[in-house]
């Protein structure tokens, strides 16, 4: 099982990976290089944290990631107020707890897949790149 869940984590986070260089290589060759649009690196930073709030519901006293299920859980309970809004969030949030870890790692491969610009701390301006400089199987 452990197995399993390792090649599960690892065929997400190359999916991500993928997602991220297609992004990069073709979305914003067509959309002409914006400059509104953030980094990809940015969304799969958010995904991480995301993935890392859910997979910590399954986390117990004394485990590293508990003091996160506790900070879940009371913005959890300070959100459901209303009744109506109450399912729909609980919904969301089994959603996010089973799937916490799938999102990380989904995550962590378009934020490798956008690195480069995370060390330079490029958070909207343009590559500035041809379609002919742009490689697909690399990190950029």
């Amino acid at each position: 099982m452990l197995i399993l869940s390792i090649i599960n984590f690892l065929i997400v986070a190359f999916l991500g990976y993928l997602i991220g260089r297609w992004a990069d290589n073709y979305l914003n060759i067509w959309l002409k290089d914006p400059t509104w649009a953030p980094h990809h690196w940015i969304y799969g930073l958010i995904l991480m944290i995301i993935g890392v709030f859910g997979f910590a519901q399954y986390t117990a006293l004394g485990d590293l990631l508990f003091p996160l299920k506790e900070i879940a859980e009371q913005s959890q309970a300070a959100l459901i107020g209303n009744i109506t809004l109450n399912q729909n969030l609980a919904n969301l949030v089994n959603v996010i707890n089973n799937l916490g870890l799938w999102i990380f790692s989904f995550g962590l491969g378009l934020f490798i897949s956008d690195l480069k610009d995370f060390l330079d701390f490029k958070f909207f301006s343009p590559d500035g790149k041809t379609k002919e400089t742009r490689r697909f199987w690399h990190i950029d």
